[in-house]
């Protein structure tokens, strides 16, 4: 390890290149973490703190990028590596947990199954290589029990391999002992770069919809019913992705009708610093929500056909109630939240 901070971010300025011009989201962020230490990144949603960490793992996506700024992991500059040997680095040394129930262990899956997920972006042994290693033995290795078969014809046992149509079963150790083996080893790589910059879309989508009630006299927006679908492949967790969905609408909804920081012109400080003064949704403001989802198992997007369903739900939300109060008003508001005088 090199002398000094493990990690050292120095006048870190990301943000989105938008209608000719650069919009810095993140600006002169600087910070230095040593090994054992803990660093907590405090601010409000949209401040930057995903959008830091995401830099630092240079994961900006088009049309954001990193305009200056020096990120040092273990005396290496991070920004000066190419993206093969980032992949090296990424995951295996450093990683982001992102804000995402997908990206948790699974109850679905077996803990295996999820870990060689990992293991196979990173070029390690995985399951599924080591079992196709374990058959091409069975078929032509020493003493072949299934000889003159073919490899669709192996099932899968618990502890081994049955040949279909035949009562023919062998264990692994027996079929490591015939071949004087200890262990058998597979290994596969994978590269999500490549699916990135594909052909195909690999994102998910989601498309909603706002009807609102808006009170003539007062100007007060009401929302009265939404629909969102959603297209995150598959599914592999209903309620939870549903719940997913909902808190997204809800965010969305306190963003386009009620939350707004109000800051001192004099002192820069927040004014409405508590929820006396922070307005957010609640029960009242909530009609019932109708979620769906269309999507379905995508194999172009990860091993287990499933597609991020994070922020997704939330960022489409308060242009859709904008729109809404458009149609009802003819009032097109462009800065949020929506409220009164902005209606009347």
């Amino acid at each position: 390890m090199a002398d000094g901070p493990l990690l050292s971010v120095e006048h870190l300025t990301t943000g989105f290149d938008i209608g000719g011009r650069f919009v810095p989201a993140v600006i002169d962020v600087s910070f230095a973490v040593s090994a054992g230490e803990t660093l907590c990144l405090v601010g409000e949603s949209g401040s930057g703190k995903s959008l830091t960490a995401l830099s630092i793992l240079r994961l900006v996506q088009r049309p954001g990028r990193i305009a200056e700024g020096r990120i040092m992991f273990d005396g290496t500059d991070l920004r000066s590596l190419g993206e093969r040997e980032m992949q090296k680095i990424r995951g295996a040394e450093i990683s982001l947990i992102f804000q995402e129930p997908m990206t948790a262990l699974n109850p679905v899956f077996t803990i295996g199954n999820q870990i060689e997920e990992t293991l196979r972006v990173h070029g390690c042994a995985t399951r599924k290589t080591a079992r196709a290693k374990a058959i091409e033995l069975a078929l032509a290795g020493r003493d072949a029990p299934f000889a003159a078969a073919v490899a669709k014809d192996v099932i899968i046992a618990e502890s081994g391999f049955a040949l279909a149509k035949r009562n023919l079963i062998i264990t692994y150790a027996e079929l490591l002992a015939r071949n004087g083996l200890s262990s058998l080893v597979g290994h596969g790589d994978y590269d999500p770069v490549e699916e990135v910059n594909g052909p195909k879309a690999i994102f998910s989508f989601s498309a909603v919809f706002a009807e609102v009630r808006v009170d003539p006299d007062l100007g007060v927006v009401r929302l009265n019913r939404f629909v969102g679908a959603y297209d995150a492949g598959r599914i592999i967790n209903p309620k939870t992705a549903r719940s997913q969905a909902i808190g997204g609408i809800i965010w969305g909804t306190g963003q386009a009708l009620l939350e707004q920081s109000e800051t001192d012109p004099v002192s820069g400080q927040f004014i409405n610093r508590n929820y006396s003064g922070y307005l957010v949704p609640t029960n009242a403001d909530i009609p019932e929500l109708d979620v769906l989802f269309v999507g379905d198992f995508d194999e172009e997007a990860s091993p287990l056909g499933a597609k991020g369903l994070g922020e997704l739900t939330a960022v489409s939300v308060a242009p859709a109630i904008a729109n809404a109060v458009y149609h009802a008003t003819g009032k097109r508001v462009r800065d949020l939240p929506i409220t009164i005088e902005k209606v009347l």
